[in-house]
């Protein structure tokens, strides 16, 4: 029997994950017609915090631990928000298949790290 509270979580993490693959076959239609694309303001740390909310739950049941650091002056970027939040899964999801050769007894984690460097430009690893 799953209790209230989680099977709230569950519903909602569905409901978002049905709105996100709404939004990617849009995208992907408008790549197809070749039509401009939708950029807006995108908050970098709100996108990564989206992204490992989304796949915390996953990571977990594969014995791995989502951490994030991530710089307090990130700021945001111009660009297509459902497309750098795809990118950002399938690195995410690639690290997560990547710890599955590590033996137990090794520590599994995945960190993503986002700062600004001199020249003020946002890295993300």
């Amino acid at each position: 029997r799953v209790a209230p509270d989680m099977l709230r979580d569950i519903l909602e993490r569905i409901s978002t994950e049905a709105q996100r693959a709404g939004a990617i076959i849009h995208r992907v239609r408008v790549f197809a017609r070749k039509e401009d694309r939708q950029t807006e303001d995108v908050d970098l740390a709100a996108a990564i915090e989206r992204v490992i909310s989304l796949l915390d739950h996953d990571a977990g049941k594969q014995g791995v631990e989502l951490r994030t650091e991530l710089a307090r002056n990130l700021p945001h970027v111009t660009g297509d928000r459902v497309q750098i939040e795809q990118v950002l899964i399938n690195l995410i999801r690639n690290a997560i298949d990547a710890q599955r050769g590590n033996p137990p007894e090794v520590p599994r984690c995945v960190v993503v790290h986002a700062e600004l460097n001199d020249e003020g430009d946002a890295h993300i690893g």
